[in-house]
């Protein structure tokens, strides 16, 4: 999984057969080039690479913002092959995820996000609330101190707060990683199996692309 087209050189000069391409507007860890821009940029680059198992180009699969029939096929279109889908999964109702977690992704806006770097030390999109609200927006100084120093923030806030005896529920539920993309704004339908999800997405993604079809076989402008 990449999020820079820099990365696919390398991962593909070591012998790698699929390449997955992560926008940045995904949830977990991820970097800032969205998938429009990252998608076509890699599609390039594994073009020019042949998989040692298949013996053809380096397979792209397109992932960030993929939640339905139309992100499909505009992941096609720029030169993926596939689709990595993780956020509209989370409220099915095969997934593990606990209930709460589930009930807030359908619940989330396009802006019930933050992409803090408390978890790992690196960039990971989650869902936002008031104690995560808080880093992001009051403590940004803490977090490269603390980073800075090799010091992953949140587990060091934790380790702090419970020596000190000051450690609730409440603090520990609030700073659990919940990552979501900001296609979590998108999702609102709970209780879908998943694959009730893929069938919608793929017939979703048919009809997208039928349509197109119409336009390039439209006929000459009449202007």
């Amino acid at each position: 999984m990449v999020g820079h087209p820099k990365h696919v050189h390398k991962a593909c000069a070591a012998g790698v057969d699929l390449i997955c391409a992560q926008g940045g507007e995904a949830g977990g860890h991820t970097g800032d080039i969205p998938s429009m821009v990252l998608i076509p940029a890699c599609a390039e680059i594994c073009a020019k690479y042949t998989s040692p198992l298949t013996k053809k180009p380096v397979v792209l699969v397109g992932a960030g913002g993929i939640n339905d029939g139309r992100s499909v096929a505009a992941a096609m279109m720029l030169g993926a092959s596939g689709v990595w889908v993780g956020t509209r999964f989370i409220p099915s109702v095969e997934s593990k995820a606990p209930e709460d977690f589930k009930e807030k992704v359908i619940a989330a806006g396009y802006d019930d996000w933050v992409k803090l770097e408390v978890w790992s030390g690196r960039p990971l999109r989650a869902l936002r609330n008031p104690y995560l609200t808080d880093w992001e927006r009051n403590r940004q100084a803490e977090i490269r101190d603390l980073t800075s120093r090799g010091i992953v923030p949140l587990p060091y806030e934790l380790d702090r707060l419970h020596g000190a005896g000051k450690l609730t529920d409440e603090i520990e539920d609030a700073a659990a990683m919940r990552p979501a993309g900001i296609v979590a704004g998108a999702v609102n339908t709970p209780n879908q199996t998943a694959k009730q999800i893929v069938t919608e997405m793929v017939e979703g993604a048919k009809r997208t692309l039928d349509s197109a079809r119409r336009i390039t076989q439209g006929g000459e402008s009449k202007l």
